[in-house]
């Protein structure tokens, strides 16, 4: 999607987000969670791609919640919250799968909280002595898998000023990197792409940066589209480490 700012076309980048936070009203109870940061700050950058892997895998609205179970042998599982036997993990994850014709063109996802499906990490996992709060959603945890590069965030994380800041500079820095492949990437394309960055990089995270010019430096082309590949995924670690007095301890 495009737009004009004045006599400049300015080219908003794609970012998917779960639906329920868009304002969306496909929870299990047929409500939503809008989230006016996402619909309102973000939306100035961005342009989203709304997406529930519930819906998607055939579930209803309303509909049985689910939730995340440790089974006997320590493998969480995504279950019916009435019906034990009833078993989501499977259709999830290969939800996520099926969405990767899309997913590699975003430049950023953001999750819903504690979601089964979505959550990022912190998840509530029930089978054990008590409730244990160390699962990660089926479709969230796969989509991360799939593109370890791309940036994340839940939308709580968009309510801190600096994190937002943050997650919208590595956005921004995947849709060049979109661009350059785009163009047609190569050994002085990717070092000026890095050249580029140099200075934001060094901000964030010296010794990063440093893991950064080993892979430059053993670069050649029958490796490269192995090496840009972890040269993307170095890069946006270093994005999101922290800087003095940027983040919050």
């Amino acid at each position: 999607m495009s737009e004009f700012e004045g006599n400049v076309r300015v080219t908003k980048l794609t970012v998917g987000a779960s639906s329920c936070l868009l304002g969306e009203a496909v929870r299990y109870d047929g409500g939503h969670k809008a989230n006016s940061h996402i619909m309102g700050t973000l939306a100035e950058y961005f342009e989203f791609r709304s997406f529930c892997p519930e819906i998607d895998i055939g579930m209803g609205v309303p509909r049985t919640p689910i939730r995340l179970a440790r089974r006997a042998s320590h493998v969480i599982r995504c279950i019916a919250t009435d019906a034990a036997a009833t078993d989501y993990t499977d259709a999830l994850r290969a939800c996520a799968d099926g969405q990767r014709n899309w997913h590699e063109n975003l430049c950023g996802y953001i999750f819903k909280k504690d979601s089964p499906s979505c959550g990022m990490a912190g998840v509530k996992v029930s089978g054990g002595v008590g409730p244990e709060f160390d699962g990660i959603g089926m479709y969230a945890d796969k989509t991360m898998q799939n593109f370890p590069s791309l940036p994340c965030e839940e939308e709580d994380s968009l309510a801190d000023t600096a994190l937002r800041e943050n997650f919208i500079q590595r956005v921004r820095a995947m849709g060049r990197w979109h661009a350059l492949h785009e163009r047609g990437i190569s050994l002085r394309s990717l070092r000026e792409f890095h050249s580029r960055h140099l200075g934001i990089l060094m901000r964030h995270d010296r010794g990063g940066c440093e893991q950064l010019e080993k892979i430059l430096t053993k670069t050649s082309e029958d490796l490269l589209p192995e090496n840009a590949r972890n040269y993307l995924i170095q890069f946006m670690t270093v994005l999101k480490n922290r800087r003095a007095g940027e983040f919050p301890g």
